[in-house]
């Protein structure tokens, strides 16, 4: 599950034109495309088979989670190093701080998403790794300098009551403060991809991530192996492509639609997660669990709805025109 998608500005055009574009050609539609539902559903259903494809490589064949995070670092950055060499698209970076810090956060969320997946279990580790959106609406305020509206902090009550719910013990332990820690760091990299955002195109957002990923996983794959099989080496490339394209996806998506409704779509990925993780791994949830699962999705929507009518106020739309 990507924090950005790797994507392209037209040429002479600023880095955050595009993006005001997008919002701004989401919100005048007033309606849904169906081509852009399409694409959010694909990326939706693409992030849960990466999660899948984690379970399976860690628990099933007994791989190294540190070599499929580096690998998926790998993978992504050597893609775009290609694309960039081609001209297909430009690695420049304009705002260096917060290149650097938006990839520390990011990549270090996205392995402990890894992490999660592997020790807590696929339908439980996504729904807390889901966290991210509220944690990302409260580090909007030190990092964005966002005004938390009462349904923003309605949300973030809400989640952090689901958080308890869904833990074994009423408080994370063990593993689950991995997950938690891991919604933490995407969420701060969620508020980091938007400050980046204002300077730097898509493709350096995504970059970011695969760079520092790839160097901070680097001193420990000698704690592991990498993968031992054509299978396993199959399953990966399935992980790499599909993180990729449901990025690609997503970002297409969500410059056709409303984001509450590309935001509402994206929710199916814990909870196709759930499903999965129940019918193919055999997890199991106690009422209490689907209870704070449901409070965590429910608290996610309310922050991505508040989000969404913030950007279509006469204010919003005038500060990014």
């Amino acid at each position: 599950m990507s924090l950005a998608a790797a994507g392209r500005n037209p040429a002479g055009q600023p880095p955050g034109a595009a993006r005001d574009e997008d919002e701004g050609h989401a919100t005048q539609l007033g309606r849904c495309s169906w081509r852009g539902i399409l694409f959010v559903l694909t990326a939706a259903v693409l992030f849960s088979l990466v999660g899948v494809t984690v379970r399976f490589l860690v628990t099933c064949q007994g791989e190294s989670v540190f070599w499929l995070g580096w690998l998926r670092f790998a993978g992504g950055g050597l893609v775009l190093l290609v694309g960039s060499m081609a001209g297909a698209c430009s690695l420049r970076v304009n705002n260096r701080q917060v290149f650097v810090w938006r990839g520390l956060f990011g990549a270090t969320g996205m392995f402990l998403m890894f992490v999660a997946i592997a020790l807590v279990g696929l339908g439980r580790g996504t729904i807390l790794i889901y966290l991210m959106v509220v944690f990302g609406a409260i580090a909007g305020v030190f990092v964005l300098g966002e005004r938390p509206k009462a349904t923003t902090i309605l949300a973030i009550a809400v989640g952090l009551v689901g958080l308890s719910l869904s833990c074994r013990s009423g408080v994370p332990v063990g593993a689950e403060w991995l997950a938690v820690a891991g919604a933490v760091c995407c969420g701060v990299a969620l508020a980091l991809i938007r400050r980046l955002r204002r300077t730097d195109s898509n493709t350096v957002v995504f970059f970011s991530q695969c760079l520092f990923g790839s160097v901070l996983l680097l001193p420990f794959l000698a704690r592991g192996a990498p993968p031992s099989t054509p299978m396993s080496w199959g399953v990966v490339m399935v992980m790499i492509v599909g993180d990729m394209t449901g990025s690609l996806c997503m970002n297409e998506g969500l410059s056709r639609i409303p984001v509450a409704v590309g935001g509402a779509i994206l929710l199916l990925t814990p909870i196709l997660s759930v499903l999965i993780g129940a019918v193919f791994f055999k997890e199991q949830l106690s009422i209490m669990q689907w209870l704070g699962a449901l409070m965590v999705l429910g608290s996610a929507f309310l922050v991505v709805r508040a989000s969404s009518r913030s950007s279509a106020s006469p204010v919003a739309t005038k500060e990014a025109g």
